[in-house]
């Protein structure tokens, strides 16, 4: 006589695992939106959070901005470039990567006071904050949006 299948009759504790990891991985979840929406009451969370409280000196940023330069693109994708291009392409890669550090080495300084005086945390920040305009900061925001999707 073939042996009948009765869905769930075979249930062990062994199966409610990925139901009981859910329930804890939620009941985490809860709780870390409990404490963020605590420290989002206070003042300075959003400044301490993006800006370390504006301690940071300028060797965390460096390093920071050297890891946000840095991504797979530099390490697989451009010496491959050079291998099927030419020299000429890694004179180009160079330009690239020096842009931002000659811009910020220029603008950065200025950048910062203004920021500092105004209170604000983004370049949409400062822009809405230097001149009035909240329309200005909802174009930067977009334009920002814009080209990080392209």
């Amino acid at each position: 006589m073939p042996e009948t299948i009765v869905p769930g009759a075979n249930q062990s504790v062994e199966s409610n695992a990925g139901l009981i990891t859910f329930i804890l991985y939620t009941l985490g979840v809860f709780a870390l939106a409990v404490i963020s929406s605590r420290l989002l009451k206070r003042k300075n969370f959003l400044s301490e959070y993006f800006l370390g409280s504006r301690g940071l000196g300028m060797w965390a940023f460096a390093l920071t901005f050297a890891a946000t330069s840095s991504s797979g693109g530099s390490f697989m994708g451009f010496p491959s470039k050079i291998y099927t291009h030419g020299w000429i392409l890694a004179l180009w890669i160079a330009s690239y990567m020096m842009v931002p550090v000659l811009t910020m080495g220029l603008l950065g300084k200025r950048l910062n006071q203004v920021a500092r005086k105004s209170g604000a945390i983004t370049i949409p920040d400062v822009l809405c904050n230097r001149f009035e305009s909240a329309t200005l900061g909802g174009l930067a925001t977009g334009l920002i949006v814009f080209f990080m999707a392209f």
